[in-house]
């Protein structure tokens, strides 16, 4: 094998942050929807403006989660 330049490292590089947003984005979006996270921010028939904290609330009233996480996602 010869020498790895720059350029193809920066290449090698950048395919790999294109295939991790591949996968996060969709897998993000499928944990919101599955969380009912819209039906959460318009209940009440209001857009609202909540903390993630508040959001968690509402989807997992039993508690559980971390809004933490949940703000990663959103």
């Amino acid at each position: 094998m010869g020498e790895e330049t720059t350029e193809s490292r920066k290449q090698a590089r950048l395919a790999i942050l294109e295939l991790a947003n591949m996968i996060s984005v969709p897998m993000s979006l499928n944990a919101v929807v599955r969380l009912n996270v819209a039906d959460a921010i318009w209940e009440g028939g209001s857009n609202a403006p909540l903390t993630a904290a508040q959001i968690l609330a509402r989807v997992i009233p039993d508690g559980g989660g971390d809004a933490e996480n949940l703000q990663r996602v959103l």
